[in-house]
């Protein structure tokens, strides 16, 4: 969904208003993050284009990969969520738990397990998360989509 789409929603009258306008205001901040970050690419790969390195180092951030917000706080949402509606085999589950009770800062060893982890794609997703929650401000892919079956 894009920035109009989310915007939409907030303004829904159905919700109280104080919530409403908080997340308002989270999305606009995001949204003005990545628009930075899409002009630094931008300066990055005219300069790149000057010296003569036609083919891009990095992907365009024309979609928004991660949330430009609090990432860390963004990666134990969507864990917590994931969570709930997978079941997380052992040693996954064990590693999710853990990073969840550390709200999102479980530690090195923890980081290094699930960055190791090898599975089915939506137990990866939930791996990468607790990676992006270590890091706190890593790129990484928290979506809305990221636990759909």
């Amino acid at each position: 969904m894009g920035f109009n789409v989310f915007a939409r929603k907030v303004r829904d009258a159905e919700q109280p208003c104080a919530r409403r306008l908080r997340a308002l205001a989270l999305i606009e901040d995001s949204r003005g993050l990545w628009h930075a970050d899409i002009a630094a690419y931008d300066v990055r790969r005219r300069a790149a284009k000057r010296a003569g390195r036609r083919v891009p180092d990095e992907p365009f951030p024309h979609v928004p990969r991660r949330w430009y917000g609090d990432a860390r706080a963004a990666a134990v949402h969507a864990l917590a969520y994931g969570r709930a509606r997978l079941d997380a085999p052992p040693p996954l589950g064990l590693l999710v738990d853990a990073c969840l009770a550390a709200d999102g800062d479980p530690g090195a060893e923890v980081r290094a397990e699930a960055a190791a982890y090898k599975g089915p794609p939506a137990l990866r997703r939930m791996a990468r998360l607790i990676v992006m929650a270590a890091d706190g401000d890593a790129p990484g892919v928290v979506t809305s989509r990221a636990f759909r079956t």
